[in-house]
């Protein structure tokens, strides 16, 4: 199983402050920084070990890897590219907040890897930045990417959209911004409520509500936004200006490709020589975790588990991800990997959503339509085998 061609995604967890709408394992204890770092080297000598993969992509990713110290995302990055097989080109990412650009931390961007950058804006509107908890201002973000694309080409920018009393010229502000800095890529998330998150509680309590009137409405605008400003739409949440800025990183997890995993609550998934999917999952205690892998490189059973997915959920897991692209489906490579079974049961649960034209057939692929794009979690359920 080794020189597995393989993303890498790295958990950093750490933030100043919780997020109200945010369900991401996080913690703003430092206190286990310096812990944290020593036990994160000590999975990934462990996962090289292993699996001795050949890296397509590495992903930073969180909480707020920006707010991790430099020495310690250095390290992390000089340790990679000294032990790991790396292909040329590779994707290196790593998510920012906009209070987190600064002099120091554009220095360690000119003398590192990291190509591609992906900012935790979620809105140019400071009313509605200030409902989502941020602490950074409009005018903070955009010098933030103003200063970043001095030295990167690829920037992405996080939006968070259908919050409550949303407007569709708020929203559109929001979108305008991005166009006019130049953004080539960009990722909308409809804000949803997690029952672990201060939002949660707010929305139990009658606090909090959102229309799904609204919400809908606003995805509509923003596909018709994206659409006259040369933006494609490559999956249902990511938006770029051309081929060259899609995410290789997330294109892996969209096609069913290999990804490892390293640091408390990060998951991975790979598929072995002889086709059987593996999940990886690590524990979401920071304490836990830390004393697992400070005291042994190998997985520890309370810190790591590592499983194979049933043929039905490696089914499943492939409708999910796949229905969300532009590319769709792919029946002829679910032949191949499924009982047929499987397949008929699929060419049979499509039937209705092709007949109210929110799928479409076409040379052996399965595509949302505009239309079904709206119902795309309800149209992915239905095609999964229970």
């Amino acid at each position: 199983m080794n020189n597995l061609k393989a993303g890498l995604y790295i958990h950093i967890p750490f933030c100043r402050r919780k997020c109200p709408y945010c369900d991401f394992f996080i913690t703003t204890n430092r206190k286990w920084i310096d812990e944290y770092y020593r036990a994160l080297k000590n999975e990934l000598h462990y996962l090289k070990q292993r699996f001795n993969p050949q890296l397509l992509t590495i992903y930073f990713g969180g909480g707020t890897p920006s707010f991790f110290p430099i020495k310690n995302l250095e390290g992390i990055l000089n340790y990679i590219t000294k032990e790991f097989s790396i292909v040329r080109n590779a994707e290196w990412t790593v998510e920012v907040n906009p209070e987190d650009v600064n002099e120091e931390f554009i220095r360690l961007l000119s003398a590192s890897p990291i190509n591609r950058i992906s900012v935790g804006v979620q809105s140019f509107n400071d009313a509605e930045l200030s409902f989502l908890g941020r602490q950074h201002t409009s005018k903070q973000a955009i010098q933030s990417i103003e200063s970043l694309k001095k030295i990167i080409e690829n920037v992405s920018v996080d939006i968070i959209y259908g919050l409550p009393e949303q407007s569709n010229q708020t929203l559109l502000q929001t979108l305008q911004t991005i166009k006019q800095l130049e953004v080539p890529h960009f990722s909308a998330y409809m804000l949803t409520i997690e029952n672990r998150t201060l939002f949660g509680v707010l929305a139990k309590h009658n606090k909090l509500s959102i229309s799904e009137d609204l919400q809908a409405s606003l995805f509509e605008m923003l596909i018709h936004w994206a659409n006259d400003n040369g933006y494609v739409q490559y999956e249902i949440s990511n938006f770029a200006s051309s081929e060259k800025f899609y995410s290789k990183h997330n294109l892996l997890y969209w096609n069913n490709e290999n990804v490892f995993n390293a640091g408390a609550g990060a998951h991975g998934s790979w598929t072995n020589g002889y086709g059987i999917r593996w999940r990886r999952i690590n524990k979401r205690n920071i304490y836990i975790w830390i004393k697992a892998y400070l005291n042994n490189y190998l997985p520890p059973p309370m810190a790591s588990f590592e499983f194979p997915l049933s043929q039905k959920e490696f089914y499943n897991e492939s409708i999910l991800n796949n229905l969300r692209t532009m590319w769709g489906i792919d029946i002829k490579l679910l032949r191949k990997l499924f009982p047929k079974s499987f397949i008929s049961h699929l060419i049979s649960a499509t039937q209705p959503f092709i007949e109210a034209n929110l799928l479409k057939l076409d040379n052996d692929r399965l595509f949302l339509t505009p239309q079904g794009k709206l119902y795309a979690d309800y149209i992915a359920s239905s095609l999964m085998l229970v």
